[in-house]
């Protein structure tokens, strides 16, 4: 893997007080030992908040000489380079970009699938999504795909190391099923072990399930998100990749 940069240390990465495209970013920086601010924005506060962000969007992050990042690609990337997580081989690292790229395809089409239905109907569009043949079931493919492909044999990992991709398939693939997407469940990853594989192996890192334990017990896991309480997001997400920390955010 690459070397860390200094320019992360003390930054402040804000996010919704949830796991979705901000979560790579704040694992890259708890694995690299990067001491980073986590700063947890409300739904409730983003509207006066987005104008005043670089794109209009979250994640962002914002360095201490007041350099602000955003484009959730682009701050994971800063992230896994800052914690050490990116090959220093540059075909490597092209093969964790792409991975990353793929785990964000997975969500477009999650939330793509029955947009704008009512409730009954959507459900039924995204069990279909799920199903071999449609959209999620097949942007989940290719992942597994580029896994069987690059992975070498004996490792869970992308490269043979752990890398930003692996922390992206965990984390992409955890809010895909935490419930947030109505009728989008664990079920759906049945057919890849690769992407189980992998989830299984960083969720079992010590400073991962460390950083749960913590997070467990903080204010935000009180708050919800689109409806749902965010802690039982985290615990479907903690559940999906490896049932032994079952009781780790039960109330």
């Amino acid at each position: 893997m690459g070397g860390g940069s200094s320019a992360a240390v003390n930054c402040k990465l804000s996010y919704f007080p949830m796991s979705g495209r901000g979560e790579p970013a704040r694992l890259a920086f708890i694995l690299g030992n990067v001491p980073f601010e986590d700063v947890r924005i409300q739904g409730k506060d983003w509207a006066g908040l987005k104008g005043s962000t670089p794109w209009g969007s979250l994640p962002f992050i914002e360095l201490t000489d007041g350099t602000m990042l955003g484009q959730s690609r682009a701050v994971h990337r800063f992230a896994g380079r800052a914690a050490g997580l990116y090959p220093s081989d540059d075909v490597q690292a092209a093969l964790v970009d792409a991975c990353i790229d793929a785990c964000d395809d997975v969500l477009v089409a999650a939330n793509g699938a029955g947009r704008g239905m009512e409730l009954g109907d959507k459900l039924l569009a995204r069990r279909q999504a799920c199903a071999e043949g449609g959209s999620i079931f097949a942007a989940t493919a290719k992942v597994e795909a580029h896994y069987d492909r690059h992975t070498p044999a004996g490792s869970p990992n992308l490269t043979g190391a752990l890398s930003m991709a692996d922390i992206a398939v965990f984390c992409y693939f955890g809010h895909a099923v935490s419930g947030f997407f109505d009728g989008v469940g664990p079920e759906c990853l049945k057919a890849f072990p690769r992407i189980r594989a992998v989830r299984k192996a960083v969720v079992e890192l010590p400073a991962v399930r460390q950083y749960y334990e913590a997070e467990a017990g903080k204010e935000h896991m009180e708050l919800s998100m689109g409806g749902l309480d965010v802690r039982d997001m985290y615990q479907a997400i903690i559940n999906t990749a490896r049932a032994g920390l079952r009781a780790l955010f039960l109330k």
